[in-house]
């Protein structure tokens, strides 16, 4: 037999019935659930009689099969009879085991009721006392995702991070999925391990091409449909991104520059979040009951159980934090001139500033973490409007990493300075942004930090000229 009967129940099962003469009855079999499936699942079919007549009945006989085998009273508890009020109906839960897919994609289970009125009685409705409904059983299949594909901006000339983000939809685990990642047509494939019901992160390194250059990431995700998937409408995913040239500083002129606060801080440093995982445990697993006789050629059962493997998921916590701190501030007069960590100077002057990211996380699966991607800086005099990307000792998305200003073009010596404009207020603090994104671990999504850096003024780069031609 295809599917394995394991127990069934009557739901509404009436006693006491009043006694009634012979004479015509109407009892049929109305309702037969219809259901599709997947292979290995447990379901209840529920199939439903009914009581035509104006007078109650009791000892209605009734037969339920599945794919020819009559379910037994003793070892299915399916009853010879029911009691059925007038009008009314009575219904009985089948709970049964669908079994496996042997060749194929389906297979068809048919379930047959019947119902007939008692002897004492006439049936006036024959033609509907029986009916035959198919369950159809589908080998189970996956449905993977393709989800997202970030960021959507980069930088020119840049070795950068692309986090693509995938998904298994399905309720199976599978391992080494294939994921095929393109840039402009030229791709790559990644193999990724895809818990049941999980979200796991991509990571594509490319160098960037010069600004404004046509660039489409697209990436697909079981290219060669094996396993089958239920579902491949969702597999695929592109996204045209943008190239985009060294934030040039905009013009400013010498009118008076004025003080406004730096922007708040990021709040999303320090992120936990839960995901659920895997706990598979190789065990026996009762899968029905096998029938026959003893040597006496008396009726006998036995349980039927089978090596499976079977889950028990569990909740796991996860943390990350991001921290972005400045390890030195030097003031920049000239080779051999340089103030480290200064509380005050002269506008006028260079400042050079040194960050550490440092990304920390007890994530489980390392191939889904990322450290901090970009650190901008943003300025007083622009009202922090404008940003300069800073430059990272080490390859962008390190777990630990040192951050610099670019050599600025301006300056003779090739420093990593940023002038201060010789104009800004006296007796005011020359206060720096810094925020550092693109940090992710596992499901806790795009994190930052941030933090502010301030030097009083006190005067200004003409107070040390002394040949009196400054003003």
């Amino acid at each position: 037999m295809a599917c394995l009967i394991i127990s069934a129940m009557i739901v509404s099962v009436l006693a006491g019935f009043p006694a009634y003469a012979s004479g015509n009855a109407d009892v049929e079999v109305s309702y037969i659930q219809n259901k599709v499936c997947f292979e290995e699942e447990w379901l209840t079919t529920n199939v439903v009689f009914k009581n035509n007549s104006g007078t109650s009945l009791s000892g209605v006989p009734i037969q339920i099969q599945i794919d020819g085998k009559t379910l037994s009273v003793s070892d299915y508890k399916i009853p010879k009879t029911v009691s059925i009020p007038a009008n009314l109906k009575v219904t009985i839960p089948v709970t049964w085991y669908a079994g496996t897919v042997d060749g194929g994609t389906e297979k068809k289970v048919a379930f047959r009721a019947s119902v007939i009125p008692p002897e004492e009685l006439t049936d006036t409705g024959g033609e509907n006392n029986i009916k035959t409904e198919v369950t159809l059983v589908r080998k189970y299949a996956p449905d993977f995702e393709v989800v997202s594909i970030s960021p959507a901006s980069y930088r020119e000339f840049t070795s950068v991070n692309t986090v693509i983000t995938v998904a298994n939809n399905s309720k199976e685990n599978y391992k080494g999925v294939t994921v095929t990642l393109s840039i402009n047509g030229h791709s790559i494939q990644k193999k990724v391990d895809l818990p049941a019901g999980s979200k796991r992160n991509v990571l594509l390194t490319w160098d960037t091409p010069s600004a404004g250059t046509d660039v489409t990431i697209s990436a697909r995700i079981n290219p060669a449909n094996s396993p089958v998937e239920s579902n491949t409408a969702n597999n695929a995913l592109s996204k045209k991104v943008t190239i985009a040239s060294y934030n040039p500083a905009p013009y400013r002129s010498n009118d008076a520059i004025r003080i406004v606060p730096p922007p708040s801080p990021c709040t999303n440093n320090n992120v936990t979040w839960s995901e659920i995982r895997d706990n598979w445990q190789h065990e026996q697993v009762r899968t029905g009951t096998g029938h026959g006789t003893d040597a006496e050629g008396n009726p006998t059962s036995w349980p039927i159980y089978e090596w499976k493997w079977v889950n028990y998921p569990y909740e796991k916590t996860f943390n990350a934090k991001l921290n972005v701190e400045i390890i030195e501030v030097r003031e920049v007069f000239g080779s051999g001139r340089d103030i480290v960590n200064p509380t005050e100077m002269k506008s006028g002057y260079g400042i050079e500033v040194t960050l550490a990211t440092e990304f920390v996380t007890n994530y489980d699966r390392g191939d889904s973490i990322f450290g901090p991607q970009y650190v901008y800086a943003y300025f007083p005099e622009h009202e922090y409007t404008y940003w300069e990307e800073m430059e990272s000792s080490s390859s962008p998305g390190s777990s630990k990493n040192t951050w610099k200003f670019r050599i600025n073009p301006s300056s003779g010596l090739n420093r990593r300075e940023h002038n201060i404009p010789v104009n800004f207020p006296d007796n005011e603090s020359y206060t720096l942004y810094f925020k550092a994104v693109g940090a992710s671990a596992g499901e806790s999504g795009g994190m930052c930090d941030s933090l502010t850096s301030g030097i009083y003024i006190n005067g200004n780069m003409y107070q040390d000229d002394t040949t009196g031609g400054s003003n």
